[in-house]
């Protein structure tokens, strides 16, 4: 794990604390929760730590201010959908949130 990822999984871990007062959305805890259980080694969180260390130094904004910003639009399952690229792990996101998502139907089919 890279000095980045490190920061990332602090940050994520304090944000689990009972004692953080930081809101976020339920969705995000339990992506956060998802990630911690699979000890922050998914390709998912290592993509959301790229994109957060790139967006921190070209806004020049702190890497906690950048990861709770973009934590806090994870509103939907649909957001999370859009974090979690491979399918293997979205299939895992979903059996861990006991979620079964809607399937888009083939046309002509009813």
């Amino acid at each position: 794990m890279n000095q980045h990822q490190q920061t990332v999984k602090k940050c994520c871990e304090s944000l689990l604390e009972p004692t953080c007062e930081a809101a976020l959305p339920p969705i995000a805890y339990r992506y956060l929760r998802w990630n911690e259980l699979e000890q922050f080694q998914t390709k998912s969180i290592e993509w959301f730590t790229l994109n957060a260390v790139l967006l921190a130094e070209l806004e020049t904004r702190s890497l906690h201010d950048v990861l709770l910003a973009e934590l806090r639009r994870v509103a939907q399952l649909e957001d999370v959908h859009r974090l979690i690229p491979h399918e293997k792990e979205r299939q895992a996101f979903y059996q861990f949130s006991n979620v079964i998502p809607f399937q888009k139907r083939e046309k002509g089919r009813c």
